[in-house]
């Protein structure tokens, strides 16, 4: 329980630091201050009742809903870096794992280490998307042969230089279905 926990504080403060948030310098045990995360009700548009309502099976089908994230036995360890070039294997080589990246950086490292219980063959990809659900980046088809008790890692440049600065998500996905999901922050 007490595992859980700390997990999901761990999880907040990335979030936290994700939106802008940053410790207070003021001394003493770390206080988070809010980045102006509120929206004023007087910039909140009125919603007419009398307006057409919209089934979740249309809003499905218009693509408004992200795609689940499986409970997959292939991926051991992923994770969003700054690579220092290619190593061994032609893979990215991370020095600093993190989800903040500067535009000037040019690209982000993203290594998956595929560790599969059970045998699987098809392609891996990568996406990226914007808060609005719109594609802006995707890889080419990765074509994988996975089988347990072997290792395998791949590793995709996630280019940052010409997006602007927004939280993105990043997506993998294993024939049809995703099977891991981050979130990372671009900035100038």
């Amino acid at each position: 329980m007490l595992q859980a926990k700390a997990r999901f504080i761990g999880q907040l403060m990335r979030t936290r630091d994700l939106l802008g948030d940053k410790p207070s310098a003021k001394g003493g045990p770390a206080i988070y201050e809010n980045g102006a995360m509120a929206v004023p009700i007087s910039q909140v548009p009125d919603i007419v009742s009398t307006s057409a309502k919209t089934s979740l099976a249309e809003l499905d089908r218009r693509g408004e809903f992200l795609a689940p994230v499986t409970k997959s036995e292939l991926i051991g360890f992923a994770q969003l870096a700054v690579a220092s070039g290619k190593g061994a294997n032609r893979i990215n080589a991370p020095h600093e794992y993190r989800w903040i990246f500067s535009r000037r950086e040019g690209h982000a490292t993203l290594l998956v280490n595929w560790q599969p219980t059970s045998k699987a063959k098809g392609k891996a990809m990568l996406r990226v998307f914007d808060s609005d659900n719109r594609k802006v980046a995707e890889s080419k088809p990765d074509n994988l042969n996975l089988s347990p008790g072997n290792f395998l890692a791949s590793s995709w440049d996630v280019p940052v230089e010409n997006l602007p600065p927004a939280i993105y998500r990043v997506d993998v996905s294993f024939g049809e279905q995703v099977v891991w999901r981050d979130f990372f922050r671009v900035t100038d």
